[in-house]
Formats: C-alpha cells, structure tokens, sequence
C-alpha cells in the first residue's frame, strides 16, 4: 500500500485478520512494540446465510421426498375408495345386473331370475382401474337361471369393469 494513512487494514498475508500499517511499512506482530490489534467483530453473515440456504435446500429436499412417498399412497387410498362399490359387490347383486341386462338387450335370452348363486372365482381384493379400452375382472359366479318359459339351467356370470368403472356382463349356460 502507498500513501495509505496509518491504521489498521486487513493483512495482506492473511485477511481474516488486521495488521497496523504506519503509512509506509506494515508492522511485525511478533515486535514488542508493535500495536495490539483492535478486537473485530466481523459480522457473520455469510455463515448464516450459508446455513439458511443450505437449511432451506434441506427443507425442499425432505418436502418432496414426503410428496413422492404421499402421491402413490394417496392414488393407491382414492383408487380403492372409487372401486369400493365393485368391490363389496355379491353374486346376487350380479346376477339382479345380469337379468336386468338380459331383458333390456335385445338379442339376449330374458332371465326371470337366478338362484342359488355363488362365487366361483373373485378378484374383488386386487381389483384395479384397467387402462383405457381395457378389461379389469372382478368376479364371476355360478347360480341356476330361469327363463321366462320356465325352463331352469346352470349359468356363469362374469363381471368385469372398464377404464370408467362401468359394469361389463357376460353370462353362459352351462349346458
């Protein structure tokens, strides 16, 4: 430094401290007499701002793996409450769909009823909304059809549900 006034400036050997300079020569630290240095208290702002930064990147790092864990739990809780409906269904509410169905399709042998109903295969536990223009089954069960002449038969009835949730019905004799 030249023509600096005399005082006290950061050391050029090391900033973090101060060292006296007399106008033309830095002083000796070592030298007995040498001026004490001032006590400084340097602000520690960078410090604090580093630790908020770095406290704030933590906080949005545990925020979203939080999320990333919630979104599946959640889909998986609001997919189970949508297919609840399906999934608590019995045979004979199956088979009051399939009659109801068979005497308003045309094309379809009307059933007057059908009895003694009971499930043969169930995927109700597992039960997922399928994927546009795909099948998800649900159950299928067994009972004795009636027609409307009387006449009386073993049946199959399967149900299956689209990416709607809308009921698919199909049923056979078992003749």
């Amino acid at each position: 430094m030249n023509d600096a006034a005399a005082g006290w400036y950061p050391d050029p050997k090391d900033p973090s401290t101060v060292r006296w300079f007399d106008g033309r020569f830095w002083t000796d630290r070592q030298a007995p007499d040498a001026p004490v240095a001032p006590t400084v208290q340097r602000p520690a702002r960078r410090r604090a701002t580093v630790l908020a930064a770095t406290g704030a990147t933590a906080a949005v790092v545990v925020l979203g793996m939080l999320v990333a864990a919630a979104v599946p739990v959640y889909r998986e809780q609001h997919e189970r409450a949508m297919l609840a409906p399906v999934a608590k269904m019995t045979c004979d509410e199956v088979a009051d769909e399939v009659i109801t169905l068979a005497r308003g399709e045309k094309g379809l042998e009307p059933l007057e009823s059908v009895t003694r109903t009971a499930v043969v295969r169930d995927g109700r536990d597992g039960i997922r909304v399928p994927a546009a223009g795909a099948e998800e089954f649900v159950m299928s069960c067994s009972g004795v059809g009636t027609r409307f002449d009387g006449s009386a038969a073993p049946l199959t009835i399967d149900l299956y549900i689209d990416h709607e949730r809308a009921h698919l019905l199909w049923y056979s004799w078992d003749v």
